[in-house]
């Protein structure tokens, strides 16, 4: 079933495993308007175990999102992927949710949990730390070829300094040998 709207009624719903699936687009990180990522099509099946003593959230994230590439600085659709679990306990009051990783409190109080902070989450988790276009057929990165002839002219001039080794750096290697 799709899903826009990514509040969990666990009162309403019977004991056991349910499946929730969503579907989030542009209009998804509209919702957060200090994230680094505008766009995407990203699959998030939620599988909920829901008893009296907490909820358990699994999360299956799959799609891409649109960000720059660190080598090139163009858009490009970076796949992503992830699977993270959230437990829910009953206590007392509510834990402050961005102080755990995979485990909150809420209120015996409350009969609904509002999913989309950790969904944002567990999909910024999801993206890697380099983000660079993929290899293409012929083993060659397939970024902007303007930036990659500039990067390379870059890299020749780099190694055309020859071997020689600022003084500074050659006293410091001296000391520790």
């Amino acid at each position: 079933m799709a899903n826009i709207d990514f509040v969990v009624d666990y009162k309403g719903m019977m004991p056991g495993r349910h499946e929730i699936n969503y579907r989030l687009d542009s209009k998804f990180f509209d919702l957060f308007p200090e994230s680094e990522f505008q766009n995407g099509k990203i699959n998030v099946d939620v599988v909920a175990e829901i008893s009296s003593y907490g909820l358990k959230f699994d999360f299956d994230i799959k799609g891409y999102v649109e960000t720059e590439c660190d080598r090139c600085l163009d858009l490009f659709n970076l796949p992503i992927e992830g699977f993270f679990t959230l437990n829910v306990k009953f206590g007392d009051e509510n834990s402050d949710p961005a102080e755990a990783d995979d485990e909150i409190t809420i209120s015996f109080n409350e009969t609904a949990i509002d999913l989309k902070h950790h969904i944002y989450e567990y999909v910024v988790l999801s993206v890697p730390a380099r983000r660079v276009h993929p290899l293409g057929r012929d083993g060659q990165p397939t970024c902007n070829p303007d930036m990659r002839a500039a990067l390379e002219n870059l890299e020749a001039h780099d190694d055309a300094g020859g071997s020689e080794i600022d003084p500074r750096w050659e006293q410091l290697r001296n000391m520790y040998n």
